[in-house]
C-alpha cells in the first residue's frame, strides 16, 4: 500500500470513530436535556417561601447562648438564594459573641465580617480577649469605628476570665437599659473619638485601671441609670458618681472591702467634700464598708450587703441623712458577726433575703442562732413579712426551720404574717420535712415554701 493510501485509511478510521463519538455525545446530550427537564420540574417548597419570611426564619434560628454562633455562616452557605437572603438580612449579623484567641490568623476577621453585614442596626457584641493588647486593639478597630451603633458591648480581658460575681444580685432584676458598655480588664479602646462615645445608660468597669479619654465625660455619664464598679480606683468611683445624677442601680465592689485601704491609696483630693446625693437611686449593692459615709440616697429601696458589710457607725448617719425607707435587704454573709449591728438600723425593711454559702459549721451555727433569736423577738427587722434563705444546704434546712420556729414571737409591726422561702442546694428529699411542718404550724407563719436553686 502506497503512503497516500495508508494515510487515507487512517483518516477514514478516525472519521468513523468521530462519528461514533458524536452519536454517543448526541445520546448523552439528549439524556442530559431529559434530566435537566426533570430537575426543572422538581419544586423546593423551602425556596418558594417569600424572601422576607425566609429572612425571619433565619433570624429565629440564631442562638441566644453566650458563645459563638455560626448559624449565619451555615445558612449563607447552603445555596445561592439563601446566601443572597442571608446577606440581605442585617439582623442576622448584629449580634456577635466570640473569643479572640492567638490561634486565629486574624482574630478580628469574623467581627469585621459581622459588623460589615449588619447594616446600620445597633450592635450587640460580647468578646473575651486572650490575645495581646496590640492585637486586641487591632481586632477591636472595626467595633470602635462604629461606636455610635453600640447597644450592648461587653469586652473582657484575660485577667478577668476567672473573675466571677460573688454577690447576690437583685431579686427580680429587670434587664439593664441600653446603650450598655461593660469593660472587664484593661481593654484598649483608645481609637474612640472623645466626642463619639454614646450617651450610655448602663456601664460596668471591672478591674479597668486605665479609663479612656471621653468615657468619663459628662456627656457620656450623665444619662447613666445602671452602674457597676468593681476593683475601681477611689478617684474614679467618686468622679463617676458625681457625674451620674440619674443613677437608679449602683454596684460597688472592692477586693479589700474599703475605700480607705484601696490600692493605690486615695490621695487627699480624691475624697468628696460632702456626701454625693443620688436622688433616683433605688438599688445599691456594696461590699465596701465605708461607702455609705459618702452617699445620700433618699429613694433607696433595695440594699444588697456583700461579703463586707457597712461599718455600724456609718449606717445610722446615712439613714438620717438620706431619709430613705428601705424595703428590701439582701445579706450575703449572715455568719459574719459584724452584720447584725451593721444592718439592724434598717428597721423599715419588709423583705429580708439571707444568702447562705456552704454547710453550717459550729461557729456559723452560733452566729446564725444569735441572728434568728434577735429576729424572732423583733429586736431587728420588726416589719419583715417575707423572709428568704437562699442557697441553704438541704441538710441545714431543718436546723434553720427548727431554730426559727422556736424563737418566733408575734410581730405586731409587720403588715402580715410571715412568709418564708427556702431556696435549697441539693436534693429536696434530703430536707427535714418534720421541722418544716412544725414551722408551717406556727401562728406567726402564713406560708413556708421550699424550692430547688435550679428552679430559680
Amino acid at each position: 500500500m502506497s503512503p497516500s493510501s495508508e494515510l487515507r485509511a487512517q483518516i477514514s478510521k478516525l472519521t468513523d470513530a468521530i462519528s461514533v463519538l458524536e452519536n454517543r455525545a448526541a445520546v448523552f446530550r439528549a439524556k442530559k436535556q431529559e434530566l435537566e427537564a426533570a430537575l426543572a420540574k422538581i419544586s423546593y417548597p423551602i425556596l418558594s417561601i417569600p424572601p422576607e419570611i425566609t429572612s425571619e426564619i433565619f433570624v429565629c434560628g440564631t442562638s441566644s447562648l453566650d458563645k459563638f454562633d455560626n448559624w449565619p455562616l451555615v445558612v449563607a452557605g447552603v445555596c445561592r438564594q439563601w446566601r443572597q437572603i442571608a446577606l440581605s438580612t442585617p439582623s442576622l449579623w448584629n449580634n456577635f459573641v466570640h473569643i479572640l484567641a492567638d490561634s486565629a490568623t486574624d482574630p478580628g476577621n469574623l467581627l469585621k465580617t459581622w459588623i460589615a453585614r449588619s447594616g446600620a442596626l445597633p450592635l450587640n457584641v460580647s468578646l473575651q480577649c486572650s490575645i495581646s493588647a496590640q492585637d486586641t486593639k487591632a481586632a477591636l478597630a472595626p467595633l470602635c469605628s462604629e461606636v455610635l451603633r453600640w447597644r450592648s458591648v461587653v469586652l473582657e480581658d484575660i485577667i478577668c476570665h476567672d473573675h466571677h460575681d460573688e454577690g447576690l444580685g437583685f431579686a427580680g432584676d429587670e434587664p439593664e437599659p441600653t446603650p450598655l458598655l461593660a469593660l472587664h480588664g484593661r481593654m484598649p479602646l483608645h481609637d474612640v473619638e472623645q466626642n463619639s462615645w454614646p450617651a450610655l445608660r448602663s456601664l460596668t468597669l471591672c478591674r479597668h485601671t486605665t479609663i479612656e479619654d471621653g468615657l468619663l465625660s459628662t456627656r457620656t455619664l450623665a444619662p447613666l441609670t445602671n452602674l457597676t464598679l468593681t476593683d475601681a480606683l477611689c478617684r474614679d468611683i467618686f468622679l463617676i458618681l458625681s457625674e451620674t445624677p440619674l443613677l437608679e442601680v449602683l454596684t460597688v465592689k472592692l477586693p479589700n472591702g474599703s475605700l480607705s485601704w484601696a490600692a493605690p491609696p486615695p490621695e487627699p483630693g480624691d475624697w468628696p467634700t460632702q456626701p454625693i446625693r443620688l436622688a433616683h437611686l433605688r438599688k445599691l449593692h456594696s461590699n465596701v464598708e465605708d461607702l455609705l459615709a459618702y452617699l445620700s440616697l433618699p429613694a433607696l429601696k433595695v440594699f444588697c450587703v456583700g461579703l463586707v458589710p457597712p461599718t455600724a457607725d456609718t449606717v445610722l448617719p446615712f439613714i438620717l441623712r438620706s431619709g430613705c425607707t428601705l424595703e428590701t435587704l439582701l445579706i450575703h454573709d449572715i455568719f459574719n458577726q459584724a452584720v447584725l449591728p451593721s444592718v439592724a438600723p434598717f428597721s423599715s425593711v419588709r423583705m429580708l433575703r439571707i444568702h447562705m454559702v456552704g454547710f453550717v459549721d459550729e461557729e456559723d451555727e452560733v452566729n446564725l442562732v444569735v441572728f434568728l433569736r434577735a429576729f424572732g423577738r423583733g429586736d431587728v427587722f420588726p416589719r419583715v413579712d417575707h423572709l428568704s434563705f437562699v442557697k441553704v444546704e438541704a441538710a441545714d434546712v431543718g436546723f434553720v426551720a427548727e431554730t426559727l420556729g422556736s424563737v418566733l414571737q408575734p410581730r405586731e409591726m409587720a403588715a402580715a404574717a410571715l412568709t418564708i422561702w427556702f431556696v435549697v442546694e441539693g436534693e429536696l428529699d434530703e430536707v427535714d420535712g418534720e421541722a418544716i411542718m412544725q414551722l408551717r404550724d406556727s401562728e406567726m407563719v402564713a406560708q413556708v415554701d421550699i424550692r430547688s436553686s435550679t428552679e430559680m
